[in-house]
């Protein structure tokens, strides 16, 4: 959109509009799930693009480029920056349902992305860590959970002004729009080139942009609040991917809390820092039993109040055994080779693994030195580094550690986390608490905070804008006060 970006939710099929008093959680819990087409849809070529199939009565509103949406056409679509499931501000009325429709300023690229496109700086991305840590405590101070706290959901801000730029550099800041034709498949699998009203007949591929280019800020922005919850009425579903959730979240039909909110921030803080999940495949969409298996590695037997949902989970596979379900000493899901018995206290090499773990990356040495320069920059100056790609089949294949090349730095990154990943949601660490961690001593260095200059830049311009808000409000209010005094006294002369 110009200036603004829409994010796309399933629609109301059958609930009314809800007014500006109801609940968050009443609008989550409530509307129904989405039905499927008749056909089956398929894009031409997968990639930073949705499944066509999230189309549907109960879905995705199709948008394509030049759309108008909003009252009266007030914003015109010319780029995608992704899609996802809640919004507010604005309704629109599709083939698929009622939307609720979400606008706000421009964001940048979401930190799921870093991995995938440069190798990450260590100390800008420890900047990122603390300003999570930091985001999650002011939830918590103000009585709200957020419920689905990972990685894509947390995005890096534009600089401010840059939402105020023509159409044309925009475009010249993301690209020009790239397009996939959408088809649907018939019954044996070929092209049917019928497709219906309520699909699109081609999808967006989502924007991306250098984070050197001058536009992005070091400051994050936490988004999607459609499971958020307030911490004195928590629910007893928790949506957030297995790999993600806590355990009493996938397991357990007790009320979730800030407890759960930690674990994920937990998993997101590894991610952030090294690439890697705590728990389960990184790469596919771990089973619980997959998950509880490393907890039970790390952690030792998990609590018996777990295992009933473990053992009649449709994705586990197997039934646990009478001693498995009544044995607080064995371990529900393996069994150790080395000793053949299933009792076991936990280890936690698990996360250390992970965290220096080498791997295999396709830069040359001069593309790698370019990468630690950078991240002396970004100490220095807090300019953000730039995408550092890869040279691809013709580069050269080294062994490097991972990003916390210090072993101190990681051992107290493991200890931060350690003090997160427990059975009991009681003995987790607060988010308060993490934000004095030695991990985050340098961070803290920062004045105002996690922020570096260009986020404080930012911050600044900020808190001028409020001050001249609330300076703006001051006087309205004073002014409606002087007439309305007049005019009662005009009115009682």
């Amino acid at each position: 959109m110009s200036r603004y970006t829409t994010i796309q939710q399933p629609a109301d099929s059958g609930y009314s509009q809800p007014s500006a008093t109801s609940s968050n959680a009443s609008l989550v819990h409530d509307q129904p799930q989405p039905s499927r087409n008749e056909k089956l849809y398929c894009p031409e070529s997968w990639g930073r693009v949705e499944d066509p199939n999230l189309y549907c009565p109960g879905g995705f509103h199709p948008v394509t480029l030049g759309d108008r949406l909003g009252e009266n056409g007030r914003f015109r679509v010319v780029a995608k920056l992704g899609n996802g499931a809640f919004g507010i501000y604005f309704w629109i009325h599709g083939p698929n349902g009622d939307h609720l429709c979400h606008v706000s300023p421009l964001y940048g690229p979401a930190i799921y992305h870093l991995h995938d496109l440069y190798s990450p700086c260590p100390s800008f991305l420890k900047d990122v860590c603390y300003q999570l840590v930091d985001s999650m405590a002011f939830l918590h101070q103000h009585g709200l959970c957020h419920g689905d706290f990972r990685p894509a959901n947390i995005l890096l801000s534009l600089l401010p002004g840059t939402d105020e730029w023509p159409e044309e550099e925009i475009i010249k800041l993301y690209g020009e729009p790239k397009t996939v034709a959408v088809h649907a498949v018939d019954e044996e699998g070929g092209w049917d080139y019928e497709i219906e009203p309520n699909v699109p007949s081609y999808l967006i591929e989502a924007g991306e942009f250098d984070l050197g280019s001058g536009a992005c800020s070091s400051n994050i922005a936490v988004i999607d609040f459609g499971m958020a919850y307030f911490l004195d009425n928590p629910p007893t579903v928790c949506a957030i991917p297995f790999k993600l959730s806590s355990p009493e979240g996938i397991f357990s039909n007790e009320r979730i809390g800030w407890p759960a909110d930690m674990w994920s921030l937990a998993c997101t803080l590894l991610y952030t820092a090294t690439g890697s999940y705590p728990f389960g495949d990184d790469d596919h969409e771990s089973t619980p039993w997959l998950v509880v298996e490393d907890m039970e590695r790390l952690m030792g037997p998990m609590p018996l109040r777990y295992r009933p949902l473990l053992t009649t989970c449709v994705s586990a596979g197997r039934d646990l055994t009478e001693q498995q379900l009544t044995d607080p000493s064995r371990c529900a899901t393996f069994t150790l080779p080395e000793s053949g018995a299933s009792t076991f206290k936990g280890n936690s090499g698990v996360i250390r693994n992970r965290i220096f773990v080498n791997h295999m990356i396709p830069w040359t040495s001069a593309e790698y030195e370019e990468l630690a320069n950078q991240d002396k920059t970004w100490k220095k100056t807090g300019r953000l580094p730039k995408f550092v790609r890869a040279a691809g089949a013709g580069g050269e294949l080294t062994w490097s550690p991972s990003p916390l090349h210090d072993s101190e730095d990681g051992e107290a990154l493991l200890d931060l986390l350690l003090s997160i990943f427990k059975w009991e949601p009681t003995e987790r660490a607060t988010a308060k608490k993490l934000l004095k961690h030695p991990w985050f001593e340098n961070c803290r260095s920062h004045d105002g905070g996690s922020r570096g200059h260009l986020g404080r830049i930012g911050e600044e311009t900020w808190m001028n804008r409020t001050v001249r808000r609330r300076v703006v409000w001051i006087l309205c209010g004073l002014l409606v006060g002087v007439v309305s005094f007049r005019l009662r006294k005009s009115i009682s002369g």
